[in-house]
């Protein structure tokens, strides 16, 4: 009975190179599974999924070289309002010309 001794090289480039592409196959896993695995839904006290974080947001704009504030208040459901504010002088002149400019096109 005759062995034949079979030799297996291995570069160690190669070897850096398949441990590193499992390591990263493995965490993409992980991470898909992370992401899209379980729905994760906020139920308010109610049982119904709140759509919003209820609360008063801030933005400021700037449009022309005019800036204003645009706010808008939200509960956990629907947005309830939204206004404008700090508004200049010939801002509010500017939106009320076009308020009474839209009602004359009605008539």
């Amino acid at each position: 009975m005759s062995a034949k001794t079979k030799i297996v090289v291995l570069h160690t480039k190669e070897v850096i190179y398949t441990v590193l592409f499992v390591v990263l196959a493995i965490v993409l896993a992980v991470l898909l599974f992370l992401m899209f695995g379980k729905d994760k839904k906020t139920t308010s006290f109610s049982g119904s999924p709140a759509k919003y974080h209820a609360g008063i947001y801030k933005s400021p704009i700037t449009l022309d070289n005019n800036t204003f504030d645009v706010e808008v208040t939200v509960d956990e459901h629907e947005i309830t309002s939204i206004s404008m504010t700090n508004l200049s002088e010939a801002t509010t002149a500017l939106q009320e010309f076009k308020v009474v400019e839209d009602d004359e096109d009605d008539i």
